[in-house]
């Protein structure tokens, strides 16, 4: 008998607590949003570091009746105390169910916008965390994104960056970006600390295609209980000096936080599925399946992004959808690693 390797998705739910609000953007309306402002007379930018230096002082107001916006989040509206939904909306085109959210340029004309869970700070230096609960921390960022490229920016040598300083002139493309931060409030400094953060654009794409941003933890044995979390029609949204790509419009549905884990073992099988060729850019032959048994493809993070129903003993399947990584190809009870490049 042949061995090949079984890969076991171990599948954990996590209490509704930890679950985002309104994830598939089905529910929007009316509400009173929480606003931020900085006190600039004990808080002062700082070039050298691109960070805002200063005692993190401000006052809290309220944007009362902000209409059309989704329920449980923050947008880029808010940001710019805009009372009607203009540059975050909802829209009928959608992965699944009746709507989803879409983030187009909207501010100056062209300036970027996002949607996500922060309070937003009128001056748009920065984005405040929110209070979260958590029990543990997400392997990952999952959802269904498509996306409209616009214009390409341009930077120059010195620009500060919420990554830090530009050391070369740099042009970012216009990608979808999913920005996080996950903190642990310290009561003896007053500060917010970084246990996991995750960063992660992606590129172009016509129809929803599915995506997953890893979560890179950095203290592993402590529970957040902060969350802030963007998701951007540009490669970031957060200040100093946001990118700006006229013309980029992001469609976000179906969004969640991944607590799924993956085990490997080995076992005896007489039959083995063979995939060919694997690594793969667009198309595959699959063999030695079993008629009327379907086929799913899994994400690293467990979520099926392709279902195909087998009639015979071999098929081919189209991967241009799928983005560059590694998947898992499951048929009738036995699964192979599939590499996309």
């Amino acid at each position: 008998m042949q061995k090949i390797t079984l890969l076991i998705f171990v599948f954990g739910f996590i209490l509704n607590s930890q679950n985002l609000p309104n994830p598939d953007f089905e529910n929007f309306g009316t509400i009173d949003v929480e606003l931020f402002q900085y006190d600039f007379n004990t808080n002062a930018f700082n070039s050298s570091t691109c960070v805002i230096d200063g005692d993190g002082q401000g006052t809290f107001s309220t944007l009362a009746n902000a209409t059309g916006r989704p329920l449980g989040w923050s947008t880029g509206d808010d940001i710019f105390s805009t009372p009607d939904a203009t540059s975050v909306v909802q829209t009928t085109d959608a992965f699944s169910g009746s709507s989803a959210v879409r983030i187009e340029n909207a501010f100056f004309g062209s300036g970027p916008s996002a949607v996500g869970i922060f309070t937003a700070e009128t001056g748009f230096f920065d984005s405040v965390p929110v209070e979260f609960t958590f029990t543990e921390i997400p392997n990952s960022i999952d959802g269904h994104y498509k996306h409209t490229a616009g214009s390409d920016a341009t930077f120059p040598a010195g620009t500060c960056t919420f990554l830090g300083t530009l050391d070369e002139e740099t042009t970012f493309p216009s990608e979808f970006s999913v920005y996080a931060e996950f903190l642990k409030f310290n009561p003896d400094t007053g500060e917010n600390e970084l246990v996991a953060e995750a960063y992660e654009t992606f590129g172009a794409v016509s129809d929803y295609t599915s995506f997953s941003a890893p979560v890179n933890v950095i203290q592993s044995d402590v529970i957040p209980d902060r969350l802030l979390l963007i998701f951007a029609n540009t490669v970031w949204i957060k200040a100093p000096n946001p990118v700006t790509n006229p013309g980029s419009i992001s469609f976000v549905d179906d969004v969640s936080f991944n607590y799924e884990s993956l085990s490997v073992e080995s076992f005896e099988s007489e039959k083995d599925v063979q995939i060919l060729p694997n690594p793969a850019s667009n198309l595959i032959s699959v063999k030695n399946l079993v008629p009327n048994e379907s086929i799913n493809i899994y994400n690293i993070s467990g979520q099926v992004v392709l279902k195909i129903n087998v009639m015979k003993d071999s098929i081919d399947i189209d991967l241009s959808k799928l983005s560059p990584g590694l998947y898992i190809l499951e048929h009738s009870g036995l699964t192979k690693k599939l590499i996309v490049e």
